[in-house]
């Protein structure tokens, strides 16, 4: 667990108060803690074309502001990761623009971020159902099955909605079979297996393309030059 500075929590504030007035995003998952505490990185879902901002944002009201040791910048295919280094702890925000793995894309972004909703009076978070799909459709395409330490979030579950919701989030990219499985494992998190994609989907040679091309890149060392 990351626990921030008294300053850098309020640098976090400023910068979900100024997305707010322009940006629809949503923090993705673990974000109870949120601005004082986080896990491991904060991730949020924002559109391509709102990427630019963000990070102006943040080189504004949290670098500028808090002035890290160390900064570094990841792009690879539809992610952006920024690490700043503090003397006892980091702070990385993941900037995703859709839910992917590998190539393929497996979720309805516009529709997350057409269903957000906030958290706290401060920043934006998925639907609940959404949350929850999303975090057992990362788990199960990444591990096969849901890592125990997420189990305790599969709570206040409505079975009808949560079926209705994935059926709008992932059947355009999934076959029913695998969207089906996806809320089981919501509402069983022993569930297991890995879903598959649609083959029009796994076929999709530009985002092959694209997907293979920046898949190796390396975090780059940012100067750290302030103002």
């Amino acid at each position: 667990m990351q626990k921030a500075s008294p300053k850098l929590a309020q640098c976090l504030v400023d910068l979900f108060h100024e997305m707010n007035k322009s940006i629809d995003y949503v923090v993705l998952r673990n974000y109870e803690s949120l601005p004082e505490e986080w896990e491991h990185d904060i991730d949020i879902l924002v559109r391509e074309f709102d990427v630019a901002n963000i990070r102006s944002y943040i080189n504004d009201l949290i670098i500028e502001q808090d002035r890290p040791l160390n900064m570094q910048l990841l792009h690879r295919w539809n992610f952006w990761s920024i690490n700043l280094e503090y003397k006892d702890m980091f702070c990385q925000i993941d900037l995703y623009n859709q839910m992917c793995k590998a190539w393929w894309i497996y979720a309805d972004c516009e529709y997350i971020l057409q269903q957000k909703r906030i958290h706290s009076g401060l920043f934006m978070v998925p639907l609940h159902e959404h949350e929850l799909l999303l975090l057992a459709a990362k788990e199960l395409f990444s591990y096969g099955y849901i890592r125990p330490h997420y189990h305790a979030k599969f709570t206040k579950i409505n079975a009808k909605k949560l079926e209705e919701e994935a059926e709008s989030l992932f059947l355009q990219y999934l076959p029913g079979k695998s969207v089906l499985q996806i809320v089981e494992a919501v509402i069983n998190p022993e569930v297991s297996g890995r879903p598959i994609v649609t083959m029009q989907n796994m076929l999709n040679l530009q985002n092959l393309l694209f997907w293979g091309i920046s898949r190796f890149n390396r975090f780059q060392q940012l100067r750290c030059e302030y103002r």
